[in-house]
């Protein structure tokens, strides 16, 4: 079972690498659900590359938010480079984007981001079919949940086992683009559920917020049991370390 972590910047890349980490994701500038966040330039992706691949590790880049044309026009210019230089998978949401990957990167490796929202068999078996070799379920199942569909389904499974909880279901939250046109789905989140609220009554409280998830060796375990694929390390704006 992989161990994905997260690689906000070059230095966070080579500290999960240093860490344990069989595969590192990171963002490119302009683009992603980080679209905040410091993230990687080209030349560190390039150097990033080389620096896992010397190390036995893959390269995934999010793309995981849905696109305009203006940016798939943007990104192909960027991708061509990345993929040239030896990219293992990008995640992707965008359904569209998606298709327009496998047509002009037939040999690229594309997995579905927890942005989609998957949480059945149908769902995944026909994301396989439509060309992912991996999708990253929904945030909020249960275990029996994930088990129910690793038995109907042979597609790859990552689980996310560290990170914030959703109110909603991953990637149909719209409060923060209600409150303060910022969408989740455009890479630009304000955790409006991780604010205070004020009740009928007058009390303040977090109301919404939910307790970010954080598996032990014991539910890990479980799901390497039921031959999960990958686990997953939240935090390109954090450092984090796990080990098996």
């Amino acid at each position: 079972m992989n161990i994905v972590a997260p690689a906000g910047n070059y230095e966070k890349l080579e500290a999960a690498i240093k860490a344990g980490a069989n595969e590192v994701y990171f963002g490119l500038k302009g683009f992603g659900a980080r679209r905040n966040n410091e993230n990687l330039s080209i030349k560190e992706i390039l150097d990033g590359i080389d620096y896992a691949h010397s190390r036995g590790i893959k390269t995934l880049i999010a793309l995981n938010t849905v696109m305009k044309d203006v940016e798939i026009d943007a990104a192909y210019k960027y991708i061509s480079k990345i993929y040239e230089h030896g990219l293992d998978a990008v995640i992707v949401q965008d359904l569209g984007f998606m298709s327009f990957l496998k047509e002009n990167f037939p040999k690229l490796a594309l997995h579905g981001s927890t942005q989609m929202t998957v949480a059945n068999h149908v769902e995944a078996n026909k994301l396989k079919e439509l060309g992912l070799s991996r999708v990253v379920l929904a945030r909020e199942m249960s275990f029996e949940e994930i088990k129910s569909i690793r038995e109907k389904t042979d597609i790859e499974l990552e689980i996310f086992v560290s990170g914030s909880l959703c109110i909603s279901y991953s990637g149909n939250c719209y409060i923060s683009s209600f409150i303060g046109g910022r969408s989740g789905n455009r890479g630009l989140c304000a955790y409006s559920c991780r604010k205070k609220f004020e009740d009928e009554e007058g009390n303040k409280a977090y109301f919404l917020s939910p307790n970010d998830q954080l598996l032990q060796t014991e539910e890990i375990n479980k799901l390497k049991d039921i031959e999960i694929n990958a686990i997953k390390v939240e935090g390109r704006k954090k450092i984090k370390r796990i080990c098996l």
